[in-house]
């Protein structure tokens, strides 16, 4: 068992729906807003555990993906995991309102049977998803 990374849940935002957005200076600002979520319902369980209650109903999207195309797009704010949202943060398509530093967060791991037994393309597979995992995502250059 192999860590690729830590759950690492950040609040993003489109750029022009930051700027028209309510100011978010703490979690609790977030029950303003308008929320985009996936299947793993991450706002609904923070909430939760905070004892909030959202003034807007949360949008609701079966993948993840599709929740970040609707955050990339300005319907709002979705909670992803850094490891899924890294590129569009990198390319400025989106950007961090917020981070969970909560200790003990989930995570995503590689799980195989015993290393000891693999043969080396498996071995070989595992190696380049841990390196591209940890590999830091570069801002792309300003065509300008």
């Amino acid at each position: 068992v192999e860590c690729l990374s830590l759950l690492d849940l950040c609040a993003v935002c489109s750029p022009s729906y930051a700027k028209k957005s309510i100011p978010t200076r703490q979690f609790e600002d977030f029950k303003r807003h308008l929320l985009i979520q996936d299947s793993h319902k991450h706002w609904d369980d923070l909430f939760e555990n905070a004892g909030i209650t959202p003034q807007h109903r949360i949008m609701q999207f079966n993948q993840t993906a599709l929740a970040m195309d609707a955050a990339a797009n300005g319907q709002g704010v979705a909670l992803a995991p850094r490891i899924l949202v890294s590129a569009e943060l990198g390319r400025g398509k989106l950007i961090e309102l917020w981070h969970d530093n909560r200790p003990n967060q989930n995570g995503f791991y590689v799980v195989c049977p015993n290393l000891s037994k693999l043969n080396a393309e498996i071995d070989t597979v595992i190696e380049w998803v841990l390196s591209e995992a940890k590999r830091p995502i570069s801002k792309p250059s300003n065509p300008d």
